[in-house]
């Protein structure tokens, strides 16, 4: 009588394991970085939406401490304001963050360019 079915490996559990671990790690490490991305897109929009008569260095420095706050390194010359009068601001941001996966290290290119009307009462 056998004792083991057809197809039986252990290796292959243990395999299929430490890819979900792998996977895992990944996403714990990947998931904040898109998150903070998301919340500093959100900001820039809420900015434009708030604060009309704000000038470009207004606008600049206040995505870089916002950007700061989540942890995403910035410098004045990856951010680029343009207002076009009183009748909208267009803003873009280009970075890169090192996102540590254990085994190697990748670069995680952001890009937030977003343009906005706004309204002065």
């Amino acid at each position: 009588m056998r004792n083991g079915q057809r197809g039986e490996s252990k290796l292959g559990c243990i395999v299929w394991i430490l890819i979900l671990i792998a996977g895992g790690i990944a996403a714990a490490r990947i998931i904040p970085v898109k998150i903070s991305e998301h919340q500093l897109k959100d900001k820039m929009e809420e900015m434009a939406a708030l604060h009309p008569r704000w000038d470009e260095n207004k606008y600049r420095n206040a995505i870089i401490n916002e950007a700061a706050s989540l942890d995403i390194p910035l410098e004045k010359g990856q951010v680029k304001v343009k207002k076009e009068g009183t009748r909208s601001v267009t803003m873009e941001v280009q970075t890169t963050v090192p996102v540590d996966l254990i085994v190697t290290e990748i670069d995680w290119d952001i890009h937030i360019k977003m343009r906005r009307d706004i309204f002065i009462f």
